[in-house]
């Protein structure tokens, strides 16, 4: 990506409920997870999460709290995790997910 798209990108934050997919899924489990990445719009990112979700072998099924990461409470942005998930997104191309927490819905 060349200086000038990253620079009208802006970096996205969401905590995304999933469910696997694949056909050789007997009993699908559901899952939070929060993610990270950069795009232009909410729209975009959200579209990034799903593509990203794919490949892993996941489908969104609703994104929470979906905002630009540097307006969400600073309490949040000193969790390593969400620290690291957010470098790199800013130095990568790819959405970034964080620890998949499952369970078997009803």
């Amino acid at each position: 990506m060349n200086n000038d798209n990253r620079a009208s990108m802006m970096t996205w934050i969401s905590q995304l409920e999933v469910k696997e997919s694949g056909s050789n899924i007997a009993r699908p489990k559901n899952a939070y997870v929060s993610a990270v990445t950069c795009a232009k719009s909410e729209a975009e990112a959200l579209l990034m999460f799903e593509i990203g979700l794919a490949s892993l072998g996941f489908k969104l099924l609703d994104a929470r709290y979906t905002q630009v990461y540097d307006q969400i409470d600073t309490t949040y942005k000193q969790r390593d995790e969400l620290k690291n998930l957010e470098w790199d997104a800013r130095n990568s191309d790819e959405p970034q997910f964080g620890v998949f927490h499952s369970w078997y819905p009803d």
